[in-house]
């Protein structure tokens, strides 16, 4: 027990090292950092993504940097010397909040979660709230922030992410569910829904992309899932892509009719806005981030209620008339939500808009 105490230690003061080392109050040309996890060359997953996606855009300065940009979910391991570093160079530090830790999602433990959350938060020069409901929450389990910041929502490349030619309009529906299935939930949900579809008369079929983590292994996952499509009577009927790379979205996408969104209040679903560049629209819960980034006409949400306590999943029922009524006029949905990313999720937006704050922070 001593010894990794010991090395723990040693670990910590060699991160101090590094962060002195590296952070330079010198100004001029913009030289940011956006965490460890980018410098170790780690493949882009989940809320990484974005820092990522800017690096193509901004290349970060690993070596010597004079503004740090860090997000909830990506902050460096030895956190506390890097915030004191930054004080004592004078460096600014701008800080991305995604969600938090609330007793519903997280459970036991979650208040002990967020006191990183809290103190970079309220220690950043400037803080960008990936949606409203990211604010919202934050504000409730984080405390209210006095400093400056602003909601920016994630971006795509919608020159990358397009919709691709037509398919043969007499196939069956496709319906997706994508993104890492951690919980068991809303893959239920879908396969209810998809039962649901197809008792009101659509031929409608259910592709699943992303790794199955919800049990104990993925081949425990898989055997759970084929007896739920049993259950719901919607064997033959849904197709397991497995796991799939930022490169492969597109082609995840491009024969997909309506994407399916029934995670509980997801703070700003990178995925979701991932199929609207592609031309997608979205049946999804009506929580979180979600109803903010579709708008009205580019899918449609279904009600649910809001609360903290525990994880809710909408109505199968209601999730399957949405679907209906979205497939009644799916090429009306699809070229709203192609327009909507455009207008409100290009990339090219999302980069000047940090590049005026982090320049900004730099002058001051």
């Amino acid at each position: 027990m001593l010894l990794g105490r010991v090395r723990k230690l040693l670990f910590r003061f060699r991160a101090f090292l590094s962060y002195l080392h590296k952070a330079s109050n010198e100004s001029g040309r913009l030289a940011p950092y956006y965490g460890d996890f980018l410098s170790a060359g780690r493949t882009p997953t989940g809320g990484a993504v974005k820092f990522f996606r800017l690096a193509e855009h901004l290349p970060e300065t690993p070596n010597k940097f004079n503004l740090a940009y860090v997000g909830s979910n990506t902050l460096p391991s030895h956190w506390k010397e890097f915030l004191w570093i930054l004080r004592q160079r004078n460096v600014p530090l701008v800080y991305n909040q995604n969600g938090v830790y609330y007793p519903g999602w997280y459970g036991p433990g979650w208040g002990r979660k967020n006191g990183p959350l809290r103190m970079v938060l309220h220690q950043a020069d400037y803080v960008f709230y990936q949606s409203e409901f990211c604010k919202q929450s934050s504000d409730i389990y984080l405390g209210r922030r006095e400093g400056p910041s602003e909601v920016l929502y994630n971006a795509v490349d919608t020159n990358v992410f397009r919709p691709v030619a037509s398919v043969d309009a007499g196939r069956p529906l496709n319906l997706l569910l994508a993104g890492t299935q951690y919980q068991d939930y809303p893959v239920v949900n879908a396969l209810c829904t998809l039962s649901e579809v197809n008792r009101l008369g659509l031929d409608a079929r259910l592709q699943i992309a992303g790794s199955l983590t919800w049990a104990v292994s993925e081949e425990e996952s898989l055997r759970e899932l084929a007896a739920w499509c049993s259950t719901y009577g919607v064997t033959g009927k849904v197709e397991v892509l497995g796991s799939y790379s930022q490169g492969e979205v597109t082609s995840v996408h491009s024969s997909a009719d309506i994407l399916l969104q029934a995670k509980y209040n997801d703070p700003c679903p990178s995925g979701l806005i991932e199929a609207l560049a592609c031309g997608v629209p979205v049946v999804y819960s009506k929580s979180g981030g979600s109803p903010e980034l579709v708008g009205t006409d580019a899918g449609i949400g279904v009600d649910i209620e809001h609360q903290w306590e525990k994880m809710l999943a909408p109505d199968p029922t209601a999730m399957a008339s949405a679907v209906v009524k979205v497939a009644d006029n799916l090429e009306g949905y699809s070229q709203a939500a192609r327009a909507r990313a455009v207008s409100r999720f290009d990339i090219k937006d999302w980069v000047r808009r940090h590049i005026e704050v982090f320049e900004a922070l730099l002058k001051s």
